[in-house]
This record gives structure tokens, sequence and C-alpha cells, in this order.
């Protein structure tokens, strides 16, 4: 997640970067899982050097058309806006929690991103397919 745009954008020190902010998207699930709004929270930890981007992610969000929280954990990385993500989710809630590999295509523009996303239940259930925006506010690690 890149920092927000300002004097000398163009030419940002490398440096670490926390984008906190708000999750809000759709979830559809595949096999007969329900789909609905999700709203919840996400934090990163993000390296920029020029256009690279790389670092760590973590989000809570509730799935209003499963009734469950899903919580994530993993790895992003990117050049200029365009970022992939990689990481494992688990959805809480239910009778048994499902975890899941999450993989995704980000777009970020600093304060506001987009993404597209796959959660891949490692039991026979629990595949989703995700679409958000993210509104995330970076602050500078110093």
């Amino acid at each position: 997640d890149l920092p927000p745009p300002g004097p000398g954008a163009g030419a940002r020190d490398p440096g670490w970067w926390l984008p906190v902010g708000l999750n809000v998207g759709g979830s559809a699930g595949l096999d007969e899982r329900g789909a609905g709004l999700l709203l919840g929270a996400e934090a990163s930890a993000v390296y920029l050097s020029n256009l690279f981007w790389a670092g760590a992610w973590t989000d809570a969000v509730y799935v209003f058309g499963v009734d469950r929280t899903r919580i994530s954990v993993g790895a992003e990385a990117g050049w200029f806006l365009f970022g992939l993500e990689l990481g494992y989710s688990a959805e809480l809630g239910g009778a048994r929690a499902v975890h899941a590999l999450r993989t995704g295509f980000v777009v970020t523009g600093g304060i506001l991103g987009g993404y597209v996303r796959w959660r891949h239940g490692l039991s026979a259930d629990g595949d989703d397919i995700e679409a958000g925006v993210l509104f995330k506010w970076p602050f500078p690690l110093e």
C-alpha cells in the first residue's frame, strides 16, 4: 500500500509505512455458501522503495452472508499501483473453523484501494470470492 501523494511524491525516500483502515466489500460463496456484505479492519506493514513495495498484512472482517468472522494474515508485494497477496484465512463462528488459503490482486493508490480475492478452503467447503474497497491511512514508521 503506497503512502498518499504529496510534495516530492515521485522522489520518496525508501522506508516503512503502516497503512491502517477500513475494509468494505462483498463475499460470494461457492458450492452453496452464502453471499453478502463484509465489513472490518485491515493493517499492513509495508516497505516502499521507489515504485516497488512489499510487506505483511492482517485483517478481521465480519461476513454478513454467512454470519461469521474471518481473520487473515499474509504477505503482499507490488509495483506502483498493482500488487499480489498470499496468506492464511480462518472463518470462525460455525460448528468448526474453516481454514483456507487466500490469494488476491490489489490495486492501491495510497488512501484508497481495491481488491479481488479467492479463499480456498482446506476442507471440502469454504471457497469464496471477495471483492471490495480499502480505505487506509498510511503512517510512516521511523
